[in-house]
């Protein structure tokens, strides 16, 4: 149950809302004028243009039409592209949109911004007439839900035409006109005529004064029929036809007003239909004037008046800014149509507005430009350093403390980003000149790393050092980063590493240092290998092993061709004659001494170059690399203190400078 407080708040709301309404309504303004042809003075022929059309091909029950969602659709273009109503202030329902409830309220809402305003309700689909056997006939608009199995179901869920006038002349607009696409009984008019009605006179008495009007495509013993030319009923059809003519306006005064549409669209829907149809047209109450179709003129000049408030606000016609801003500014159109004017003042919101311009009525136009209203925004982000944006434009970089800045009113959208973060924004709407608080909670997108490796290694990432650690673990940015493991007798280890967006990449690698053992096995396979894990001129050993072997092989190969030769010529001396025998014993005794000498250079450099191995060995034993890692670790620690003596220069000239390091 809602208590007297409740209903008292939601009155004030709908007072508030209603008068927030009201003044946002009256910041535009547009009166249309026309010109009496025969004595050209000016009469103010209404303000603003509102429309409810309404088109219902398929039911939930009952017989369906095929013409009456078109027809509200060509009817809605005829309005829009001849007399000047925008699509702003039409309401068209099709079909399922058309329930009873909808309509209702759509009727409520065309409130009325003047009481100048004229209004024009336009219902195809089907009519429902109760009491017909009496001359209590009432007729009904059957909605889309609309149930007419029986007088009190199309009671309780079709829609009384008298109950729409009702809502109507509560508007209490200037000129109300009803067109009722569909045949049916019991119209609520004070005034019928079921054939041509008369032409009213007298062009002042209906331009000024108020008038309603209504017109029905037939009464209850007709059918509605179809145009088989472009699908439309024939009633809107023939409706349309005459409001596109200038031959409806009779009198030829530029305007077509509501008899003389009703009797030109009679006679076509009469003859279209070979008589057997004939619309009906009344005048909802007793006032003297008429509906005015103003005909458009694409020859003629309209003359649009502009009221500014503030007086030198710029005015812009068609995106195009006016070059002297005036209070009254002619305006030749040389063809039909809708201009937009926008109208610009520093510290007021800007307003812009679409004018139908026909070339034959003239516009007043008073435009009072709302003043902007600031308010203060404050913006805290959950990290500092990230940088806020509003409506796309930079509003500043958020600290330990928020950022509280003026901003217009309106809807706007708040965004922070910050680097190795995902962005977050939140829309705020500023209706009051208060401050409004944004919290923006800015969620990390950096991954984390995490490094293992051996003790003693140093750890560089990015080419940053972090330390000599066993393990380390860092929060990154994502992408590709580099990581080096140094230390000292490791050898440098560089690897590239890839970390998405929130994820955790562990790397392990393991340094392995030289050891005596491993020193000793590789000085064994290669002479120089070895020292090679000392940093001690392993290349330098290799050199000479290298040199000492390729020499006791030239050596040996030297000796073996020397040992053939020799061979040969024993062979030779002991088949030769007794003239070749001295000779050959020559010869014998030259190669003998030679080979004897070449095979005790083979045996020396055997000799050496087995020593040098040995030796090569020795030194490997000699020079352990665990040895070497503690010389170097403790020369890094000898110079991490001690003192230094250096020369340097100050004002008065040279001078030692001691600097004592611990």
């Amino acid at each position: 149950m809602i208590n007297f407080f409740q209903r008292a708040t939601i009155l004030v709301g709908f007072l508030f809302l209603s008068i927030a309404l009201s003044f946002a309504q009256q910041q535009v303004s547009v009166s249309t004028f026309v010109a009496d042809p025969s004595t050209s003075k000016e009469y103010h022929a209404y303000d603003g243009s509102l429309a409810l059309i309404v088109g219902i091909d398929g039911y939930l029950q009952g017989e369906s039409r095929r013409s009456s969602v078109s027809s509200a659709k060509g009817f809605k273009e005829l309005l829009m592209s001849h007399y000047g109503f925008q699509e702003k202030n039409i309401i068209i329902l099709l079909d399922d949109q058309a329930r009873r409830s909808v309509i209702l309220t759509a009727l409520k809402k065309l409130q009325r911004k003047s009481p100048n305003d004229r209004v024009l309700v336009f219902l195809s689909g089907r009519g429902y007439t109760d009491n017909v056997e009496s001359r209590n006939e009432r007729g009904y608009f059957i909605p889309f839900d609309g149930v007419i199995q029986s007088p009190e179901q199309a009671a309780s869920t079709c829609i009384p035409l008298d109950d729409v006038k009702r809502l109507l002349s509560a508007i209490g607009a200037k000129q109300i006109l009803m067109l009722l696409d569909f045949t049916v009984g019991g119209l609520p008019v004070v005034k019928r005529f079921s054939s041509i009605p008369p032409l009213r006179i007298g062009f002042g008495r209906i331009v000024t004064s108020p008038v309603g009007e209504l017109m029905a495509a037939g009464d209850r013993t007709e059918t509605i029929a179809d145009d088989p030319v472009n699908g439309l009923s024939i009633f809107t059809s023939k409706l349309i036809e005459a409001l596109s003519s200038e031959l409806t306006d009779v009198n030829s005064d530029g305007i077509i007003t509501g008899t003389e549409m009703a009797a030109q669209t009679s006679m076509k829907v009469s003859s279209a239909s070979d008589r057997k149809i004939h619309p009906q047209f009344g005048f909802l109450d007793e006032g003297n004037g008429d509906y005015l179709f103003i005909l458009p003129d694409a020859q003629g000049t309209s003359r649009i008046s502009f009221t500014f408030r503030p007086t030198d606000a710029i005015l812009f016609l068609d995106d195009k800014q006016m070059k002297s801003p005036t209070t009254r500014i002619p305006v030749v159109s040389p063809r039909i149509g809708i201009h937009s004017f926008q109208f610009q003042h520093e510290g007021y919101q800007s307003i812009r507005e679409d004018f139908f311009v026909n070339g034959r009525v003239s516009l007043a136009a008073n435009i009072d430009l709302p003043k902007i209203q600031t308010s203060d925004l404050l913006v805290r982000t959950s990290e500092p350093d990230a940088i806020v944006y509003v409506d796309g434009k930079f509003f500043g970089i958020s600290d330990q403390s928020p950022l509280i800045k003026r901003i217009a009113k309106g809807t706007h959208k708040v965004r922070a980003d910050l680097d190795g973060y995902f962005s977050d924004s939140a829309t705020v709407t500023v209706e009051e000149p208060i401050q409004y608080a944004v919290n923006l909670k800015l969620r990390s997108r950096n991954g984390f790393l995490t490094i293992r490796s051996s003790e003693g290694v140093v750890i560089e990432l990015d080419e940053k050092e972090i330390g000599m650690k066993e393990f380390v673990k860092k929060k990154v940015f994502s992408g590709q980063h580099t990581v080096r493991l140094s230390g000292i007798g490791y050898d440098a280890h560089t690897q590239t590493i890839v970390v998405q967006d929130t994820t955790h990449v562990e790397y392990v690698h393991r340094m392995s240092r030289p050891s005596l053992t491993g020193a000793l096995i590789r000085s064994a396979v290669f002479p120089g290998w070895g020292q090679s894990y000392s940093r001690r001129r392993g290349i330098f050993y290799s050199a000479i092993f290298v040199g000492l072997a390729a020499a006791s092989v030239d050596l040996q190969l030297t000796y073996t061709k020397t040992s053939k030769d020799y061979t040969e010529s024993k062979r030779l001396l002991d088949g030769a004659s007794a003239a070749d025998i001295a000779t050959y014993q020559a010869q014998a005794a030259s190669l003998s001494s030679k080979k004897d000498k070449e095979n005790l250079y083979r045996f020396a450099a055997f000799g050496v170059t087995a020593g040098f191995y040995l030796y090569n060995i020795i030194n490997v034993w000699r020079n352990d690399p665990a040895d070497m890692i503690r010389e170097e670790e403790a020369k890094a620690k000898r110079e991490k203190g001690g003192t230094k003596v250096s020369l340097g220069f100050n004002e008065l000239g040279p001078a030692v400078m001691l600097s004592l390091q611990f």
